[in-house]
Formats: C-alpha cells, sequence, structure tokens
C-alpha cells in the first residue's frame, strides 16, 4: 500500500518531478468537471512517466462503469479511486468487470460515520468491499480537490471501527499541506496521506519544492 499520494497530475513532467520528490502514489483525474482534469490525449504519456515502483491511481466521479474499467485496463492503473456518489452496486459491477482495486472516497461532512459504515455493510453483503476509502474535507456540491480540511478528531480509532467493516486502510486527504501533514498524521495515524492543492503553484501545476518537503514530513511522521 502506498503512503505518499500526489493528486491532479495533468503532465509527464509533473509525474517525473513528483516522483523524484518523494511520491509514492500519483493520482491521474478523469473527471471532466476539475481543473486539473487529465485530458485524453496526453493520459497516455503521463502514465508512462510513472515508474513501475509508483502506483497510479485514477480518479473518477460518477462515471460509466464500463469506460472506468476500460479506461484502467489501457492505462494499467493500479488503483481506481472513486470521488463520486457511487452505490455499492457500482463497486459490485467494477469488480465483475475486472477493475484494480477500489479506493472510495468520502467527504468528513455531517453523519459521515454513519454514512461510511451503512456502505460498507452494503458492499461486505454483495462481497465487493473496498480494501481502502479516503476521508476528504467536506464542501457543499464538491467532490475533492477543494482544500478543505476534514475533522482529524474524529477519525480517533479508525483501525478498529473499519476493520469490523472489511476495510484495511484510510487514506486521509483534505487540506494537508507540507505545514500541517505531521500533525494531521500525529492526530490520525493513517495508512496513507493524499494532497492535490498543497503542493502546487497554480490549479494542475505542481511545485517540486512544496512536494519534496511534504513527501519528507510525511515520512519522518510516519517513521518511514
Amino acid at each position: 500500500m502506498f503512503q505518499r499520494k500526489i493528486c491532479g497530475i495533468t503532465t509527464a513532467e509533473d509525474a517525473q518531478a513528483m516522483i523524484a520528490a518523494g511520491a509514492d502514489a500519483l493520482g491521474l483525474n478523469f473527471y471532466p468537471k476539475s481543473k486539473r482534469f487529465l485530458r485524453p490525449e496526453v493520459a497516455a504519456d503521463v502514465r508512462h512517466a510513472i515508474s513501475p515502483e509508483t502506483a497510479a491511481v485514477g480518479l473518477f466521479v460518477n462515471a460509466d462503469v464500463v469506460d472506468v474499467v476500460a479506461t484502467a485496463k489501457r492505462l494499467a492503473l493500479d488503483w481506481v479511486q472513486l470521488h463520486g456518489d457511487e452505490p455499492p452496486e457500482y463497486l459490485a459491477r467494477l469488480r465483475h468487470l475486472g477493475s484494480p482495486p477500489v479506493l472510495k472516497a468520502f467527504r468528513c461532512g455531517p453523519g459521515w460515520k454513519e454514512e461510511i459504515a451503512q456502505f460498507l455493510s452494503r458492499c461486505a453483503d454483495r462481497e465487493c468491499s473496498p480494501p481502502a476509502i479516503l476521508i476528504d474535507g467536506f464542501q457543499q456540491d464538491a467532490y475533492g480537490g477543494t482544500g478543505q480540511t476534514a475533522d482529524w478528531e474524529s477519525l480517533e480509532g479508525w483501525s478498529s471501527w473499519l476493520s469490523a467493516l472489511e476495510c484495511r486502510y484510510l487514506v486521509l486527504a483534505g487540506g494537508l499541506t507540507p505545514d500541517n501533514v505531521s500533525a494531521a498524521i500525529a492526530n490520525v495515524q493513517p495508512t496513507a496521506v493524499d494532497t492535490a492543492s498543497g503542493v502546487e503553484s497554480e490549479p494542475g501545476r505542481k511545485d517540486p519544492v512544496l512536494a519534496a518537503r511534504f513527501c519528507a514530513n510525511a515520512k519522518a511522521a510516519m517513521g518511514v
């Protein structure tokens, strides 16, 4: 499982720079409404720039399930990140079609723990439990990349209640930067951390200096 994910890679140059900075997973955003949308004509070049030891994660929002699997297979994605309102039946369909492992994102809004518990319970009934979930900050009608932090304190003890729901890993996202990632890890003790805007010079373009600081601070806080 990866530990330091940088999402919203839009160029091959940024992919190489983020790996050099210490990222062990890169997110490719296939949500057309995102300012970090990866255009289809450059997706293959970006994927080829990602080294074999670095996880390639494709981010999708309420996309057609057949298109998701086709993209995942065409680009040899290691993970599929679902950042929309996809129901458990969607995950079951992905599994049936041979999708890579799923990272299901949830926004840390009102009643989020109950939402996750119900979702994962329904997944378990359908034998399609995602091995990992991502907790993002909450902003109404926005699917990630907002820079809003999650409620870290409410995530205390996550491993016990998640493992009971057949989910092994928690990825913490939402407003993480080089300056707060150490505190976030100390509070939550997640499996991995994920950032996009926290290491950017402008939307969709990464800053190697910020990324190196982010990864170094995350590694130190995780004791890697």
